[in-house]
C-alpha cells in the first residue's frame, strides 16, 4: 500500500492529540513526545497519514 503524508507544525502536542482523536476521531498511529502520526484515510492501495510535529522538530 502506498502512503502519503500531510505534515503540520503545532505548538502543543497534547491538545493536538485531543483534537485529532476526540473531535475528528482519527486513529492514532505511532508517536513520540514531539510528534504523532494519525491514520486519516485508507482507500484501495492508498493510505493518507497526518503527521503533526512540535515547532522545534522542523
Amino acid at each position: 500500500m502506498n502512503a502519503f503524508h500531510y505534515a503540520f507544525k503545532v505548538k502543543d502536542i497534547k491538545s493536538t492529540r485531543r483534537f485529532y482523536v476526540d473531535i475528528l476521531e482519527f486513529e492514532e498511529g505511532t508517536s513520540t513526545e514531539s510528534w504523532i502520526d494519525f491514520n486519516f484515510l485508507a482507500i484501495n492501495y492508498l493510505r493518507i497519514l497526518v503527521l503533526v510535529c512540535t515547532l522545534n522538530e522542523f
